[in-house]
């Protein structure tokens, strides 16, 4: 990735992350912004429908609400302390020469973890706490597409059915599930959609949605009232159910697009270069 590109992965990463932004709130990122506004805000406007206003001392992005209505996001939950410091030393070890492997890396994190001045308890990749991670499912390559322009290697690990899901996909899930990654799931809001959702199910049962629930799918298609939106991917399935069964309006993931890298960004790692 050449320094421009990389520059403007920077700048689209902090602005979803933080639509309102200035030279003050966000130092680094800020002059890069400046610096790439007209190629930012047309890929916003083409892709994400959002638009890009920078003047001289501030940037935010404007999106047209919903059936006239505010939507509060989903609430940032910030890594733990612990994560971010296994992540320096994880970016520490990985310049060394003798490094070759993940398993070279991790059993060099587990050394460097027992230091005084960490202040950690010991990194042991044994544990079932260790391997823990967050995998996110969706239906269309397009999402995958966009999700690796916009975060390239920081993207969280997505997985794509393209589609009904396959059985070696399922047997994917549910060997992320039973080693402990927390599977969030989502697919078109249409019949098909439901057939994968619930496909997944059947293999990971504490799946999470992944804006695949009533309130989301209201949203888009402009209904009133309120629409919950439960964590479990199997309550949120059966809320959907209900409130797509009196809309019978098909709602594609492409029209959620922004949500869904919003999503990502927030949960993406480092980038390379």
């Amino acid at each position: 990735m050449n320094r421009d590109a990389a520059e403007r992965q920077r700048a689209f990463t902090t602005l979803l992350r933080s639509p309102v932004l200035d030279r003050h709130t966000h130092p680094d990122a800020w002059p890069l912004v400046r610096a790439h506004r007209a190629a930012l805000g047309e890929w916003f406007a083409q892709r994400l429908g959002y638009r890009l206003v920078v003047t001289d001392s501030a940037a935010r992005l404007f999106r047209l609400p919903v059936d006239c209505a505010v939507v509060a996001p989903r609430r940032f939950r910030p890594p733990t302390r612990r994560v971010l410091v296994l992540a320096v030393l994880a970016a520490a070890a990985e310049d060394a020469e003798d490094i070759t492997t993940t398993q070279d890396l991790s059993d060099r994190v587990r050394v460097l973890s027992t230091h005084e001045d960490v202040e950690l308890a010991l990194y042991d990749p044994d544990r079932f706490a260790e391997r823990q991670l967050d995998v996110f499912v969706c239906e269309n390559p397009t999402i995958a597409e966009a999700a690796a322009d916009a975060l390239g290697p920081a993207c969280p690990p997505l997985a794509c059915t393209d589609g009904i899901a396959s059985g070696a996909a399922l047997d994917l899930l549910a060997g992320l599930a039973t080693a402990g990654c927390t599977i969030h799931a989502r697919a078109d809001f249409d019949p098909a959609g439901f057939t994968i959702t619930d496909q997944v199910l059947s293999v990971t049962p504490g799946a999470l949605s992944w804006r695949f629930n009533a309130r989301t799918y209201a949203e888009e298609c402009g209904l009133s009232g309120h629409h919950d939106a439960p964590d479990g991917l199997a309550a949120a399935v059966a809320g959907l159910r209900v409130v797509h069964d009196f809309a019978r309006s098909p709602v594609h993931e492409e029209r959620v697009l922004a949500l869904l890298l919003s999503d990502l960004a927030a949960g993406a790692g480092p980038a390379d270069g």
